[in-house]
């Protein structure tokens, strides 16, 4: 299905179709003299942005996905959303579902449309690598890729748009090629970049700029002498720096996206940000029912972009806590079973800070006197703990391991029974505290 939309502008909104922006319009045929809009006059210069990545509902009973999914992460949502005040907004980072039970579990987007039928507001979408049609064929990738991505088109819209609200410019790309038979190439096609360079030569230097993806740009790939190491996540297809020297003379901008199933913020450049979500689903539900928490220790949730002007704040929201308690998670190493130490000395105090970025700072007390605290390449103890315990992965030893990441701290204690403060600021100024009896015990449920 081919289409027409507007770039939606600011102080005004569309109706919506469900949770679907009226945005767009199909073209039945090879002609169409006029295509009209609905703009709804709405004063959108303060709200609040809700944006998840990764829900991968596939509608099976092994994994239970719907019945935790209703259960768990659409309940917290919800309700966060319908407890905050003034306007709301929320963004999908793509993976809606997943590709390979849009068959053989007869699951495919209008059913992702049914199950967010009571969500409280509009959701902007963009594409996943798994909202791919499987099963077309075609002569060329662009053939296949555009066959492919034809019931995104249909059931939920343009796989690239942007729109405006309030002072902020919006960007919706789409960075998959799909080949058929669930093979991808990450990259943005020439067409949608020429869309984009006219798109963004209408918008004013100093406005700031939140573009979302699938596919992350960059990635940390461990520490250097204390520094952290950003690469390129793929330039295999496409070197992103194309994309990053369209952005670069913007003030400010915000890269959202997904695909990794773990939190990170890389810093880019002075400018930019990029913000990869941990996924709503976790490891696509597969330890859910009993914690939902990914690779890389983060439990299952949602960042939420407060804005008001040009002034933009962010926060993560796990599923179950609230956002004070969603910041980090601290661990008494003495606690901890051995074989989730990776070394770890005795009297260790771990910190693993979910939504952590450069401008942030971990201390850490010991009976008030503050320890050195150390910045290091590791792994979340809670989260191998729980995928070992459980047993799920026994037929594939190999999967959904845990990954070492970039927002793990250490301090070392002189005694095992003193009393710890571990104090976390965000880059905003915000401290999350928490006072640690020891031992502090170590078992599933733990915060």
């Amino acid at each position: 299905m081919e289409y027409v939309f507007i770039s939606i502008p600011s102080g005004y909104s569309v109706a919506k179709d469900g949770i679907l922006p009226a945005h767009c319009l199909p073209i039945k045929g090879t002609k169409m003299d006029h295509a009209d809009f609905e703009l709804l006059p709405m004063p959108n210069e303060s709200y609040k942005l809700f944006v998840m990545a990764d829900i991968h509902l596939v509608g099976d009973a092994v994994f239970k996905d719907l019945k935790q999914f209703r259960t768990i992460f659409l309940p917290d949502i919800s309700q966060t959303l319908n407890e905050t005040s003034g306007e709301k907004f929320s963004i999908s980072l793509g993976d809606m579902t997943t590709d390979n039970r849009w068959y053989k579990n007869n699951f495919m987007l209008p059913n992702y449309l049914n199950e967010f039928k009571k969500y409280p507001t509009m959701i902007y979408h963009v594409m996943g690598n798994h909202d791919n049609d499987p099963a077309v064929m075609g002569l060329t990738d662009e053939d296949v890729d555009w066959k492919a991505s034809r019931a995104y088109r249909k059931y939920i819209g343009p796989t690239y748009y942007s729109l405006n609200i309030g002072d902020v410019h919006y960007i919706m790309l789409d960075n998959i090629i799909g080949l058929g038979n669930r093979k991808y190439k990450y990259y943005i096609d020439s067409v949608q970049l020429e869309w984009l360079k006219k798109d963004l030569s209408f918008v004013d230097k100093e406005t700031p700029l939140i573009v979302s993806m699938h596919v992350p740009a960059y990635r940390y790939s461990g520490l250097s002498n204390g520094i952290p190491i950003i690469e390129k996540r793929s330039s295999e297809y496409q070197d992103v720096s194309v994309l990053i020297d369209l952005l670069k003379p913007y003030s400010e901008v915000h890269i959202l996206s997904g695909h990794d199933h773990r939190n990170r913020n890389i810093c880019i450049a002075d400018n930019i940000t990029e913000h990869t979500l941990a996924s709503a689903s976790a490891i696509s539900w597969q330890l859910n029912d009993i914690r939902p928490i990914t690779t890389d220790g983060t439990l299952s949730g949602y960042q939420i972009f407060e804005i008001s002007g040009k002034k933009i704040q962010w926060f993560y929201k796990a599923v179950g806590l609230s956002i004070e308690k969603s910041q980090f998670r601290a661990y008494d190493m003495n606690a901890v079973p051995k074989e989730y130490c990776e070394e770890t000395d005795a009297n260790e105090i771990i910190v693993n800070v979910f939504n952590w970025d450069p401008l942030w700072r971990v201390a850490v007390y010991e009976d008030g006197q503050e320890l050195a605290v150390e910045q290091f390449w590791g792994k979340d103890p809670l989260y191998m703990y729980l995928r070992d315990q459980t047993q799920q992965f026994n037929h594939r030893p190999n999967d959904w391991r845990a990954v070492s990441n970039i927002h793990m701290f250490r301090a070392k204690a002189k005694r095992s029974d003193s009393q710890i403060i571990v104090r976390v600021t965000d880059r905003f100024g915000i401290v999350y505290e928490e006072k640690m009896e020891r031992p502090k015990y170590f078992f599933e449920n733990m915060n």
